[in-house]
């Protein structure tokens, strides 16, 4: 691709009225790279945003389409939404479940070590 680029000339054609083509000035390689440098510029401006919200738009526009989907496969969006509603109440009782059953273990070990010291402390004379 640079051969076709270096065996062009640099150059501008017009025409004059009677139809003849005439060659003018050539254009300098510095102003050609400075014109592209500033279309750079300016299409860069022009495209400026967020990475985190184009990811956020991703995210609504997939949620959204699993809605439709979810709406076309019930019959309605009550439907579609019910069943969403569903697995998101089934995903927190699974997630949850570990978590209370931690809690009440670590409930009963408190109270059978506070029931331990209480035995242990009625056993022994009380410090003068």
């Amino acid at each position: 691709m640079r051969a076709w680029f270096n065996s062009r000339p640099w150059a501008r054609r017009t025409v004059r009225p009677d139809g003849a083509p005439v060659e003018t000035a050539p254009v300098a390689r510095a102003d050609l790279d400075e014109a592209y440098q500033k279309g750079r510029r300016d299409g860069s401006r022009r495209r400026r945003g967020s990475p985190f919200l184009g990811f956020l738009g991703l995210l609504a526009i997939i949620a959204v389409g699993v809605l439709i989907y979810l709406a076309a496969q019930t019959g309605s969006f009550s439907g579609g939404g019910a069943v969403v509603d569903n697995n998101i109440s089934n995903a927190t009782q699974r997630i949850q479940a570990p978590v209370k059953q931690a809690a009440d273990n670590a409930g009963a070990a408190l109270e059978n070590a506070g029931q331990k010291l209480k035995r242990t402390a009625g056993d022994q004379p009380a410090n003068p």
